[in-house]
């Protein structure tokens, strides 16, 4: 084979193996973070509804919404997660929930919570 021949497989082969080897990149930057992000699971029997609210790497809020006897009562507690894509990890006051986030959608504890 001669050089020129040679040099035009390695140039072709690196053609190749750089297109290849691309990914992605946006798709991961949607999921990485859930810092300003609000997830909602809405009780379809109850009405009732929870939702996250991810303030900063640590820190989010948790927010209870119910109805009882006619009256509509909200309560917010602070939080604490920890999240390695796609594993999170919340704590609210003591008791920990895990889950994972995929798109749009955290499922925690068997709960799907919808990006709002």
């Amino acid at each position: 084979m001669c050089f020129k021949n040679k040099f035009l497989l390695v140039i072709l082969l690196s053609v190749t193996v750089s297109f290849f080897s691309c990914s992605k990149d946006d798709d991961k930057a949607e999921t990485q973070s859930l810092v300003g992000t609000t997830w909602t699971f809405t009780d379809s029997s109850s009405g009732g509804s929870n939702t996250f609210g991810f303030v900063d790497e640590t820190k989010a809020n948790f927010t209870q919404v119910w109805t009882d006897t006619g009256v509509e009562y909200t309560d917010t507690k602070e939080a604490t997660y920890t999240y390695d894509h796609p594993n999170v990890t919340i704590d609210v006051q003591g008791k920990q929930y895990g889950g994972t986030v995929s798109g749009e959608t955290m499922n925690i504890g068997g709960f799907i919570y919808n990006k709002q």
